[in-house]
């Protein structure tokens, strides 16, 4: 099993992202991926951006990073 962690901070950046986790996945079905989202790309958490992913791949999480200003 391997572990992956993958940081998106640009709403252009989820599909790459997205696709990247799902290739990932395809080679390594039994590894774990967090997904972690800050900056911009924050506000892709409340588009549905991120449901084909969390819909099919219950071995992946998406995390939210929020730095207090």
């Amino acid at each position: 099993m391997t572990n992956l962690v993958v940081h998106v901070d640009e709403p252009a950046k989820v599909a790459t992202a997205i696709s990247n986790v799902q290739n990932f996945l395809a080679a390594r079905p039994t590894s774990t991926v967090v997904v972690v989202v800050n900056g911009p790309a924050i506000t892709t958490l409340v588009t549905g951006a991120w449901k084909p992913l969390q819909q099919t791949l219950p071995q992946v999480e998406i995390d939210a990073c929020i730095m207090p200003w």
